[in-house]
């Protein structure tokens, strides 16, 4: 007689994100070996511990819903967390393997990032004085400077507004440029708008902003008017990186608010120019944005007291001068790692 032999092929397979209550399903599977068996009742009768962990440099908030991410399967089935905004803490409970695992992770992201000292000058500068500073910025690249620059051309109406044109160069040697700036303006040829100091965390941006609240008649529902207001500024959001070999990347934001001649039911419109681009230089070095023209004409009469008053004959006393003034807004950055 022929005898048969039958194997039969079982295959298990855990998931650690089992919920409690198939634990005891799992138990009782007549399949399911003895250490496999072993290993879920120990996770099931392991005592809950519960922790309070401080968070120093984020927020707990953000902390919380990095280790909730559902890819890292950092809780066990039982275990809870909740997080205090006033204290800035963050309640865990579960078993201590798991405990232990949530305070490395979070000791590790605990931890202090360097800081940057921001140091920033706005000043508007004759065309003709750009090389008195060492920089040179035009509207068409240069295959002759020595600086580096990205220009980039955004076309407007430059009777009124003048040429927007974002220019990057970088300043070499930082040691003059205090005093050449200071004898621009003791000549006239420079005036220095805004000289503003910021700290701010590593990957926190910075913001700068200069400008005036234009005011404006508006209706209110009951018939009366109000006086209210809108901002007509240039605004600078530096957001600096700490990287390697002591260099730093900058993620430069650049808005330029303008009044516009243009009035809709009472309220002046704004022109709005914005710019973002990012530079890699290294620490406590400054980088010079330029390329906001401005230009301006002004006519001048001038004549001989009464001789210019003549009929016919008063024109040959009179003089008119049309003088036009070119003017660049430069913004000078400077980051500086403060350890």
């Amino acid at each position: 007689m022929c005898k048969r032999n039958i194997i039969f092929f079982v295959i298990a397979i855990f998931f650690c994100s089992a919920k409690s209550e198939s634990i005891p399903t799992l138990l009782r599977d007549p399949f399911l070996p003895a250490t496999a068996q072993n290993q879920l009742a120990d996770h099931r009768e392991s005592p809950l511990l519960s922790v309070w962990i401080p968070v120093y440099f984020a927020t707990a908030d953000s902390i919380k819903s990095f280790l909730y991410d559902p890819t890292l399967s950092l809780l066990s089935p039982r275990g809870k967390m909740h997080y205090d905004a006033k204290t800035n803490q963050i309640w865990v409970q579960d078993d201590a393997a798991h405990l232990h695992e949530i305070q490395s992770i979070v000791s590790h992201l605990n931890q202090s990032g360097p800081q940057f000292l921001i140091k920033a000058r706005i000043l508007t500068l004759d065309k003709n004085y750009q090389k008195e500073l060492g920089v040179l910025f035009s509207t068409q690249n240069q295959t002759n400077n020595p600086t580096q620059s990205l220009n980039m051309n955004m076309p407007q109406n430059t009777d009124q507004f003048g040429q927007f044109t974002l220019t990057i160069s970088k300043l070499s040697e930082n040691n003059l440029l205090n005093m050449q700036i200071s004898a621009l303006e003791q000549e006239g040829h420079a005036k220095l708008i805004s000289s503003p100091t910021l700290m701010t965390l590593n990957n926190q941006a910075a913001a700068i902003e200069s400008g005036a609240e234009v005011p404006y008649e508006e209706a209110t529902s009951s018939g009366a008017t109000s006086v209210s207001f809108k901002k007509a500024v240039l605004r600078l959001q530096v957001t600096p990186t700490s990287m390697f070999d002591h260099r730093v990347l900058l993620h430069i934001a650049l808005n330029q608010d303008k009044v516009s001649a243009l009035i809709v039911k009472g309220v002046p419109a704004i022109q709005t120019q914005q710019i973002t681009t990012q530079v890699i230089l290294k620490n406590n070095t400054t980088i010079v944005l330029g390329g906001i023209l401005e230009q301006s004409d002004s006519v001048q009469k001038i004549g001989t007291p009464g001789l210019n008053k003549l009929p016919i004959l008063g024109g040959l006393f009179n003089q008119k001068t049309h003088q036009i003034i070119q003017q660049e807004l430069l913004i000078f950055i400077t980051p500086t790692e403060v350890k």
